[in-house]
């Protein structure tokens, strides 16, 4: 199944099952949230992405992940 990101197309191997998500803006009230229903083969990166989209945003600012104590963010983010 291709993907459609920016002007290029992405092929994504089929999913074995999905993964629910719930992403909520920290420090704001009223609190602000989506929950995300994704492939479990979607990467980190994919992750943002589809973030980014759901909550109106243009990736204008660093990011990164924090599982299990380890951060994951972009290689720009990180030469900071």
């Amino acid at each position: 199944m291709a993907k459609k990101r920016g002007p290029k197309m992405m092929w994504v191997p089929p999913a074995e099952k999905a993964i629910q998500f719930k992403v909520a803006l920290r420090y704001i009230r009223p609190l602000i949230w989506r929950r995300l229903l994704l492939p479990d083969n979607f990467t980190l990166g994919q992750l943002h992405d589809v973030i980014q989209v759901t909550m109106g945003w243009y990736n204008c600012h660093m990011h990164s992940f924090r599982i299990g104590g380890v951060y994951y963010t972009s290689q720009t983010a990180s030469e900071w």
